[in-house]
């Protein structure tokens, strides 16, 4: 944050000496409003911008050799002291001007609107004059000119002044002055930014009095009326406001005549000004295969060596990538060179360098040695060959096709014959074949055996126990049969038999089949029986001869007493 600071602060100091040798003199107001707020803007923009540079990595193929004995073990040790808090200090200071000055903002704001809010306003064209009370110097803000009340009753203002002010209003000046005012807000601590408001705010008044003069108005005349006008009172903070403290410079103004030569001059000369500042304050950065490098100078080198298991070495002793990001820790400014095998695989290769990147280390060297440089540096311990050689004598004992070699045997196996040198191996035991295991058993699918039955309820349960195991074997029961010590699964319940007609649906259905009625031993029609029925749902029914040509039907209120 401080050197973004440092450059905002020296690039917008060299757009200003800029803007008081060759600009602020000269007539072209309009170039010299935009040149000043493209001055804030770029000098917060340039030490943004990164211009990336791609550059091929170089592959260094000599002997490396250890220059420096690091230990793995030590850590170091980080010790606090009031330094450490300074940055913390720093911040809140910096909060606190920003709370200050941005309720100075909102108050300055505040009394604009009331203002606005508590006076009478005349609009006249596109402006509205806002008629103050008070003794003012008549200023503006946005498209609200304020004037003194009586003075623009009476018509003492000239037109002049109005022309003045509507220039304020029509070129909306008013936001070039937001606009430094929210940067005054993020810089409070810049003096710059004060003077670079004060060089905006005067070149609004260079261009309100072109406006005034080019309607004719003598510069003699329009001088005095200035000097009438003017004020050393303190002008609104947000407005634009005739001021005395500026009258001479603006005077001189109005008698100079700027050259288009000198116009083209200066305009052209604005090219290289960018372009110097941009390469000067952007930031550069070279990357190799996507990584950034840094310009710091190389303290300590790490020597490692990447056999083709992908194991990294160093003085014999495999390390971990978290020890490497320890030795990082306590020195960030570490180079790593590595040394791949050759035949090593290419993604291990690539693994290990982004690791490394993952890490933080800017500095690394790959590179490749010879096969027997690289075998002969790298080798296991005599314990190592010892445990190996009897562990592949006792396997190569075994007959090779009785033979059994159990996994974490193999792997340690393994492990020792890839560490060890080319002699090594020539001097120890061949490597012992093993068969390919065999095949796992197929799981055969089959029908899912039933349950065993619950065990008979002890003698010493309690009744709540007692109730508990009876449930149990009853619902058991209700699904299972144990016969001859089998469990046989009960065949399912039969479906209950569908439910008996209603009499009614009965009735109905008998009297479609031309059935004769009878109630009470008397013959009545199907409809006089379907409405009995309706009306009484507890009238029995029997039928007779269902299956004739004219079944009968008998309702009565009585039982129905059917005879075998």
């Amino acid at each position: 944050m401080l050197i973004y600071i440092l450059k905002f602060s020296a690039c917008l100091f060299i757009f200003m000496a800029f803007y008081k040798l060759f600009l602020e003199r000269e007539t072209m107001h309009q170039l010299k409003r935009f040149y000043l707020l493209f001055a804030l803007v770029l000098s917060i923009g340039f030490p943004l911008i990164t211009f990336t540079q791609f550059v091929e990595p170089i592959t260094i193929t000599q002997n490396f050799t250890n220059t420096q004995q690091i230990t793995l073990e030590h850590e170091a040790i980080e010790q606090t002291s009031l330094w450490d808090y300074l940055p913390q200090l720093l911040w809140t200071i910096y909060g606190v001007g920003v709370l200050i000055f941005s309720l100075k903002f909102v108050l300055n704001l505040n009394v604009i609107f009331k203002k606005i809010h508590r006076n009478p306003k005349l609009k006249a064209h596109h402006y509205i004059n806002v008629l103050l009370s008070d003794e003012v110097t008549p200023h503006t803000f946005f498209n609200y000119i304020f004037l003194n009340k009586y003075k623009y009753e009476s018509q003492q203002i000239p037109q002049e002044v109005f022309i003045h002010e509507q220039t304020h209003a029509e070129q909306k000046h008013s936001l070039d002055i937001l606009f430094i005012e929210f940067l005054q807000i993020l810089f409070w601590f810049n003096p710059l930014l004060y003077f670079i408001k004060s060089d905006i705010k005067l070149n609004h008044e260079f261009l309100a009095d072109k406006a005034v003069l080019l309607n004719g108005i003598q510069p003699s005349q329009y001088q005095q009326l200035l000097l009438a006008f003017s004020s050393n009172a303190a002008e609104p903070q947000l407005a634009n406001a005739i001021n005395y403290s500026s009258i001479k410079k603006r005077f001189t103004i109005m008698k100079t005549q700027t050259s288009k030569q000198k116009m083209w001059l200066r305009s052209v000369l604005l090219l290289p000004l960018v372009a110097l500042t941009l390469y000067g304050f952007s930031e550069r950065k070279e990357v190799v295969n996507g990584e950034t490098l840094t310009g710091l100078e190389i303290i300590e080198t790490l020597d490692l060596f990447l056999n083709e298991n992908g194991e990294l070495l160093l003085n014999d002793k495999v390390v971990t990538l978290l020890e490497i990001k320890s030795l990082f820790q306590q020195n960030t400014n570490l180079q790593v060179s590595v040394k791949i095998y050759p035949d090593a695989n290419k993604e291990i290769k690539e693994n290990i360098f982004s690791d490394l990147r993952t890490i933080g280390i800017k500095k690394i060297t790959i590179c490749t040695s010879q096969v027997d440089e690289f075998l002969n540096q790298q080798k296991a311990t005599p314990e190592e060959v010892a445990e190996y050689n009897k562990l592949a004598k006792k396997y190569n004992a075994q007959p090779k096709e009785k033979r059994v070699v159990k996994l974490d045997d193999l792997k340690r196996l393994e492990y020792i014959y890839n560490k060890m040198s080319k002699d090594q191996k020539a001097s120890s035991e061949s490597f012992p074949d093993c068969p390919a295991p065999p095949p796992a058993p197929k799981a055969i699918k089959g029908k899912e055996l039933p349950p065993p039955p619950p065990p008979p309820v002890p003698a010493n349960a309690t009744s709540e126990q007692k109730a508990k195991y009876n449930k149990v074997i009853e619902e058991y029961n209700t699904k299972y049969t144990v016969k001859n010590g089998k469990v046989l699964e009960n065949p399912p319940p039969p479906p209950p038999p569908p439910a008996p007609k209603s009499p009614l649906d009965h009735a109905i259905e008998m009297a479609k089949k031309g059935a004769a009625f009878y109630y009470e031993g008397k013959p009545i029609s199907s409809d006089e029986a379907i409405s009995l029925l309706k009306k009484n749902d507890k009238l029995n029914i029997s039928t007779k001869e269902s299956n004739s040509k004219q079944p009968k039907v008998y309702i009565t209120t009585k039982p129905i007493v059917i005879k075998n």
